[in-house]
């Protein structure tokens, strides 16, 4: 693997261990293609022993003391890695359950989620008759009011030029009534000075 690592062009060979961890966890291929071996997909032992493998006196490739460490047993290997394929073998159950949990309240959350939208809608719909209803409240109010002071300001114009002219009138009054009076006591002659 380190000198199939260290060339740009060469791939791993996980494709082998994914294959066989999959048949290992009953992983269900149905369905999957099968491709014809390319040249370049093909193992042989000069690839083996790139990747660190050596071949035993029974002819098997094991791998090197570097790539895995000696054991004087196999079995205790073996029984941990069985261990280990048992305990693999139930995460896709547990982890089954945990998404069907989390589906189901998924699902529980959405429909609650739909509940109050429409009891939303349904209050913002509420809401916004009540709204135009104040509108059209106030315009009408403003309406009035604005008839009202019209009137007011008309009135009091209107009052107002007759206690101009009314008190125009009564100065002119009480200018004459003076002038009389000066007139009538002859006062030293200011009645013709005024």
């Amino acid at each position: 693997m380190k000198a199939a690592t260290k060339k740009k062009k060469l791939g791993l060979p996980y494709g082998m261990l994914f294959i066989h961890i999959f048949h290992i966890l009953e992983v269900d291929m149905t369905g999957e293609v099968r491709e014809k071996s390319k040249d370049s997909k093909k193992y042989n032992k000069k690839t083996l022993r790139l990747m660190g493998f050596v071949q035993n006196d029974d002819g098997e490739w094991i791998g090197s003391s570097s790539i895995f460490p000696a054991d004087s047993s196999h079995e205790p290997h073996l029984s941990q890695h069985e261990d280990s394929i048992a305990e693999i073998k139930k995460e896709p159950r547990k982890l089954g359950k945990n998404i069907e949990d989390m589906t189901t309240n998924m699902k529980t959350k959405f429909q609650d989620i739909k509940k109050l939208l429409v009891v939303h809608t349904k209050r913002f719909g509420a809401l916004d008759k009540e709204m135009r209803g104040l509108k059209h409240q106030v315009n009408n109010s403003l309406h009035v009011a604005s008839n009202v002071i019209q009137e007011i300001v008309d009135e009091f114009a209107s009052t107002s030029a007759e206690l101009q002219a009314s008190v125009k009138s009564s100065a002119q009054d009480v200018v004459q009534a003076t002038m009389d009076i000066l007139v009538l006591y002859d006062l030293d002659g200011l009645a013709e000075r005024v």
